[in-house]
């Protein structure tokens, strides 16, 4: 039966540091049975996912790592693929620098609580109310 190439190590660019690639791997390291993320739906709902399918099996962060990646599809690899080599020292940064990527960022976040707050003035015009709000 043919077989696709093999890779080398050094064939393969992991954006891993040293000490993470020459960790050993503890814990169950099988593929995380979640839905893989391809940048579609919501970030956060796929980092829950995957803490709570990889909770029982007594990671480390060198299986959090390899196991994070097996989560991801399309133009989410290709984005893992371009970090630079040996920048991830370990799952936290891994986490930080995706979301960094992947996270709309605002300078102000509101609660659910502040914006049952807001209300329209009696007299004020519909498109102030709205310009105002789209300001703030």
């Amino acid at each position: 039966m043919p077989r696709g190439p093999e890779f080398t190590k050094e064939e393969i660019q992991l954006p891993y540091t040293q000490d993470l690639l020459e960790a050993r791997v503890i814990g169950d390291s099988k593929a995380p049975k979640i839905p893989m993320y391809d940048g579609m739906t919501d970030l956060y709902d796929h980092l829950d996912n995957f803490r709570y399918a990889i909770e029982g099996c007594d990671a480390n962060e060198v299986t959090k790592c390899r196991m994070f990646l097996t989560t991801l599809k399309g133009p989410i690899t290709s984005w893992f693929k371009r970090l630079a080599p040996k920048s991830i020292n370990s799952f936290v940064e891994l986490r930080k620098v995706f979301l960094e990527r992947y996270m709309i960022i605002s300078d102000w976040l509101y609660t659910a609580n502040d914006l049952s707050t807001v209300r329209q003035l009696f007299d004020e015009k519909l498109m102030d109310y709205i310009t105002q709000l789209n300001n703030e």
